[in-house]
């Protein structure tokens, strides 16, 4: 169901035609779930999610049918300085072996029967990082990812002068341990390494989501629409937190302490949390909230009703981050105000304008933009009254830009606390202002006060 790294809601277009690919997991968050979820511990994330293209299989695999895990799991750890050596790689027999234990067990507690085996892929961990960065590549043009770079430059959300593509490649490339491919109907595990509760616990994640495939079609579940980020994160949310509670109690009834505990350890590998926690939060964040809300959501929904209350998630999805945020509003069916930025813009704007890169942010990138300069606190009662939004980056010659967001709410209240919250955040940003109209707020940033000054005619004619 999504994504490589997680470009947030605006990510560039996926090809309909071509299969998104589940997230690979971070340590970070698995351990974040183990131990915060026990504790009540509610996790500020964001969202985000890459839907990429489909590819042919990485270089030298060994390929076996049988039934697959699905994805989410912790980066491989580098063990500490103390620690003993890695023992040697198992063979792939004996790898083999040890997902065919696995399987079954999964799909007796997740009660979703294996309608046809699916082809295990064994592959290093330089080969599968290599596919992903092709992938990456075929699926994000430069200039797409120049265009979103600048997006969050211009709202305050990079550092000026990022290179994305190579922060998200950086990202990703620190996660992968395992990934099923929805369109090839393959897993993919790292071999170069263990086979031990790490392994095992990612393989029961990825064999989850290759039965969600075959009983409620991931291809099909993402929303067709290439714009509709937030509506795509909610739905990842689900596959994700349903593949993330099976995880943990697959490990529960199959781990012994001793397994757990070094199952955990091995997720914590410290100098890898840091380079995750160093990472911007509109890339962080994303990643994480897939993982993290929607296990919250589904284990709701577990507890309301069993197994059958989670797969009626897939035939009645959250339709927002918001939903998933306050899951009151979920089961309200409270939905979102579809918001439309005018037409011709960016021909207003006049010679060699265009409109680079347009989706919704939602609930949770709001939060993240405000959380940037206010804080958590303020930032999560500020975002908490979203209805609905638009945001659009417009591209000009000589380097000119300008980005038009705007945002509804669920009250005139709302909006104005919004709105407050808003003009602190801009005040940094240079050329730019918060304005409402008919009940709208909209964030308004260019590279200068005259393109501001033309961005604001635009909108109006």
């Amino acid at each position: 169901m999504s994504e490589p790294p997680a470009l947030p809601p605006i990510g560039p277009a996926a090809d309909s035609s071509t299969g998104p690919r589940w997230p690979i997991a971070v340590a970070f968050l698995v351990l974040m779930l183990v131990v915060g979820v026990a504790a009540g511990f509610g996790a500020y994330t964001v969202i985000s999610v890459l839907r990429s293209a489909g590819a042919s299989p990485s270089p030298s695999p060994t390929a076996t049918p049988n039934g697959t895990p699905a994805t989410t799991t912790p980066p491989s750890a580098t063990p500490p300085a103390t620690a003993t050596p890695r023992p040697s790689p198992p063979s792939p027999a004996e790898i083999e072996a040890e997902i065919a234990r696995i399987e079954p067990a999964v799909a007796a507690l997740r009660g979703l029967e294996q309608r046809r085996p699916v082809t295990t892929r064994l592959i290093t961990t330089a080969a599968l990082r290599e596919r992903i960065a092709q992938e990456f590549a075929d699926e994000y043009p430069a200039q797409e990812l120049a265009d979103l770079g600048r997006l969050y430059e211009g709202l305050g959300l990079l550092p000026p002068g990022s290179d994305l593509g190579a922060l998200y490649q950086d990202l990703l490339g620190e996660q992968v341990i395992g990934l099923y491919d929805t369109e090839e109907k393959e897993l993919f595990v790292v071999t170069d390494g263990p086979f031990g509760p790490l392994e095992r616990v990612t393989t029961a994640h990825e064999y989850t989501h290759a039965l969600q495939d075959q009983h409620f079609d991931l291809d099909a579940f993402l929303p067709e629409e290439h714009d509709q980020g937030d509506r795509t994160i909610a739905r990842l949310a689900v596959g994700e937190g349903d593949a993330t509670l099976v995880m943990f109690e697959w490990a529960q009834q199959a781990l012994s302490a001793d397994e757990l505990l070094q199952y955990l350890r091995s997720s914590q590998d410290p100098a890898a949390l840091e380079r995750f926690a160093k990472m911007p939060a509109i890339l962080r964040e994303p990643l994480l909230f897939p993982y993290s809300q929607g296990f919250a959501l589904v284990q709701d929904r577990q507890d309301a009703g069993g197994w059958a209350a989670v797969d009626a998630l897939y035939a009645d999805p959250p339709a927002s981050t918001e939903q998933l945020l306050h899951l009151e509003k979920y089961a309200a069916h409270e939905a979102p105000v579809e918001v439309r930025l005018p037409d011709g813009v960016a021909a207003a704007l006049g010679e060699g304008w265009s409109l680079g890169v347009e989706d919704s942010f939602g609930e949770l990138v709001t939060r993240i933009w405000l959380d940037e300069q206010l804080g958590a606190s303020v930032s999560r009662e500020a975002a908490a009254g979203w209805g609905g939004d638009r945001v659009a980056f417009y591209r000009g010659p000589d380097d000119a830009w300008a980005i038009a967001w705007e945002t509804h709410w669920d009250s005139g209240a709302e909006a104005d606390e919004f709105r407050a919250a808003a003009a602190q955040v801009v005040g940094a940003l240079g050329s730019a202002e918060v304005a409402t109209r008919d009940g709208a707020v909209s964030v308004l940033v260019a590279v200068d006060a005259a393109t501001l000054a033309e961005i604001q005619a635009a909108l109006r004619e």
